[in-house]
């Protein structure tokens, strides 16, 4: 009989560690601040002077407290090491790019930034991924 040898995962570098982990600050940044403003336009405040468009405040308000909440749980799942967390970061990251887009003329202060770390967020978790050495 041969010996059972366990399962090694594979090494991450630390030069991509750190790009997961710059994609995760940038995901828990953009996390909150989607869950504050999906919030306050839940509770019936406003973000801007001028109508969000397209659609009223409490649809824009659960939009961004649901895109909020999964940029947060991507967070702790690339803390925690999970493979899923990579997926449902990217596509909070893309999704909450395409929200800010659509938001730029009512909020530009708030969405340029936020469209920042959503790509800041892509790059980290496309570019630079977890990779065997």
């Amino acid at each position: 009989m041969q010996p059972v040898t366990r399962l090694r995962l594979p090494e991450i570098a630390v030069f991509d560690r750190t790009w997961v982990l710059l994609a995760a600050l940038a995901l828990v940044l953009a996390g909150s601040s989607n869950v504050v403003a999906g919030l306050a336009l839940l509770l019936g405040g406003r973000l801007a002077t001028t109508p969000t468009p397209f659609a009223a405040p409490p649809v824009w308000g659960w939009a961004l407290l649901l895109v909020g909440v999964a940029q947060a749980v991507s967070c702790l799942g690339l803390f925690a090491h999970r493979s899923w967390a990579g997926s449902l970061g990217l596509l909070a990251a893309v999704t909450t790019m395409l929200l800010y887009t659509l938001l730029l003329l009512a909020l530009p202060a708030v969405a340029a930034p936020l469209i920042g770390l959503g790509a800041l967020a892509i790059a980290g978790l496309l570019g630079r991924g977890p990779r065997s050495t």
